[in-house]
């Protein structure tokens, strides 16, 4: 009798290891593609701000002459100073105020 049950154990105790690497695959394959997704999302982003800074690049612009005279302030501060630079905080981008 002691012999069924062996045979019985041995074949339960590898069916559960197989349903365990199983569960194990599929988790894995998951995280996978949730990771992949999350690298997709990045790309994505990174894409949408190069083409923004590349649209912002496109509308400046440029200003002929000396730039010497030229100072980079804030909105708040550009109100009524001749030649200055409004930024909004991208290097490149910004208008003159004249």
């Amino acid at each position: 009798m002691a012999k069924g049950k062996e045979v019985f154990s041995r074949g339960k105790l590898a069916e559960e290891e197989l349903q365990k690497q199983k569960r194990d695959k599929e988790a894995a394959a998951k995280k996978a593609r949730a990771e992949a997704a999350e690298r997709g999302r990045l790309a994505s982003r990174e894409w949408a701000e190069k083409q923004r800074v590349r649209k912002l690049k496109k509308e400046t612009v440029a200003v002929a002459g000396k730039v010497e005279g030229l100072k980079i302030v804030g909105l708040e501060e550009a109100e009524g100073q001749e030649g200055a630079v409004i930024a909004d905080g991208l290097m490149g981008a910004g208008e003159v105020v004249q």
